[in-house]
C-alpha cells in the first residue's frame, strides 16, 4: 500500500477502535465520509448481514440520502429474491467491483429506485468473521470508476476493522443482557 493509503487505514483504525455500541453509527458515518472524500466517490455504505432473517441491513451511509423512500428499498434487503449484487453479499469473500453493464442491470435498477441515479460503479469488500460474511463495506461512483488493487487492499483492511467493531458490539450487547 502507498503511504497515503496506509495513513488512511491507520486513521480509520483510530476512529473505529474508539467506537462502541452507543456511538458506532456516528463514528461509522465519519469514517465513511473520510473514505468517500479520499476515494473521490459519491456514496459509501456499511451493511451488516443478519443471517437469522437472511438479509443485509443498512447500518451507515455517507452522505445521507436527502430523500429516503418509505419503505426504503435499500434499508433491509432479503437475500432471497434480491438482485444479483445484493444476493452475492450473503457469502461474499473477496472484493467485488461492478461497472455499469448489462450483466448487472437488475442491481442498477434497484439502485436507481433507491437513489434516482441510473448508472453506478460499485466496489464492495466483505466483513468477515472466520468463514462467515457478516457484512459489506461499499463505495459507489455515479457513472464509471476503475478500482486499483492497492485501493481494494486498503478497503479490505478497513473492512476487517469494521468487522472487529461489529464483533465488539455483539459482545457488549451479550454482556449487557
Amino acid at each position: 500500500m502507498s503511504g497515503s493509503l496506509d495513513d488512511l487505514v491507520t486513521a480509520a483504525a483510530a476512529e473505529l477502535m474508539a467506537a462502541g455500541a452507543g456511538n458506532s453509527a456516528a463514528i461509522s458515518e465519519r469514517v465513511l465520509a473520510h473514505l468517500v472524500d479520499r476515494f473521490g466517490v459519491d456514496f459509501g455504505f456499511l451493511r451488516h448481514n443478519d443471517h437469522t432473517i437472511h438479509a443485509t441491513v443498512l447500518i451507515a451511509e455517507w452522505p445521507l440520502r436527502p430523500e429516503i423512500p418509505d419503505p426504503d428499498p435499500l434499508g433491509v434487503v432479503h437475500f432471497a429474491g434480491a438482485d444479483s449484487v445484493f444476493a452475492r453479499a450473503e457469502t461474499l469473500k473477496e472484493p467485488d467491483v461492478l461497472r455499469p453493464e448489462a450483466a448487472n442491470a437488475d442491481y442498477q435498477s434497484n439502485i436507481e429506485e433507491g437513489t434516482g441515479v441510473p448508472a453506478v460503479s460499485l466496489a464492495c469488500v466483505p466483513l468477515l468473521s472466520g468463514d462467515v460474511t457478516t457484512g459489506t463495506l461499499g463505495f459507489v461512483k455515479f457513472g464509471d470508476r476503475e478500482w486499483l488493487p492497492e485501493e481494494l487492499n486498503a478497503l479490505q483492511a478497513i473492512a476487517a476493522l469494521f468487522a472487529q467493531l461489529q464483533a465488539r458490539i455483539v459482545a457488549e450487547e451479550q454482556v449487557r443482557y
